[in-house]
């Protein structure tokens, strides 16, 4: 590497810190700092931004609230158990390092994952903002191995950024919703992805048209007949359990002479 292109990340990084320290504050002073900071150029291109960062951002902050809204309006008249004045804080976060969003039910005591503290108490999500500058652009939305191959609340592939966008949206609205709900009825949380969050996010996904229409292709386990998680072209079960059953079949299975 040369003394230049040394020179230049650390330019990257200086500027990268200003704008942590400068501009994110609040999503305000965030648009302002992608501006007004002498580096404005090079933020954007590390952001991969056009020549007019606040009005493309400010698109996608638009949808990524609407979308907040609609699912909060959706989960008030589906749910009993939440009233009409149940909401879901939404805290869109540009930070350039940030890389996963959360959602859930938070405390003024619980913010050390928020280093700035944007989240107000109660049901809450906070989207990395980031990979999803480009609407248009085509990326894959990624879910949990557990429900990866569903129709219905899987993984997304080949679709706009505005859908992606939409698709961890109802997601981290599905954990609010969840922990809500058990929060009323006083019990005990069920598994984060368990089957109650599953069904919450399947009510969301539908409601939003985020549903694939066709399954994804996958192989059977040889014993069970659940659909395999793995991509190996070589796997034939889905868990050391059968594998043995399939073993015991074997050597139960009379030899040929």
């Amino acid at each position: 590497m040369s003394k230049k292109n040394k020179s230049d990340d650390a330019a990257v990084r200086t500027r990268r810190n200003k704008l942590q320290h400068i501009g994110l504050t609040s999503n305000a002073t965030n648009k302002q700092a992608l501006v007004q900071t002498n580096d404005a150029v090079t933020l954007r291109k590390e952001l991969r931004l056009d020549s007019n960062p606040i009005k493309q951002q400010q698109k996608v902050e638009v949808l990524a609230q609407e979308t907040t809204t609609k699912c909060v309006a959706f989960a008030r008249n589906h749910w009993p158990e939440l009233t009409q004045g149940f909401e879901i804080t939404a805290y869109l976060d540009w930070r350039i390092d940030r890389e996963y969003s959360r959602g859930g039910i938070y405390s003024s005591k619980r913010r050390s994952f928020e280093r700035l503290g944007q989240l107000a108490s109660g049901p809450g999500i906070s989207i990395a903002m980031v990979k999803y500058v480009h609407l248009s652009e085509l990326q894959k939305h990624q879910e949990y191995k557990r429900f990866n191959n569903d129709p219905e609340i899987g993984s997304l592939g080949k679709v706009t950024s505005r859908k992606c966008l939409q698709a961890t949206i109802a997601h981290e609205c599905a954990h609010a919703i969840h922990q809500s709900i058990a929060k009323i009825n006083n019990t005990k949380t069920s598994p984060p992805h368990g089957k109650a969050y599953q069904n919450i996010l399947r009510a969301l996904r539908i409601h939003l048209g985020l549903v694939r229409k066709t399954r994804i292709r996958t192989k059977s386990c040889a014993i069970c007949k659940t659909p395999l998680s793995s991509s190996s072209v070589r796997a034939q079960y889905c868990s050391a359990k059968c594998r043995k059953a399939a073993q015991r079949t074997r050597d139960k299975a009379p030899t040929k002479k």
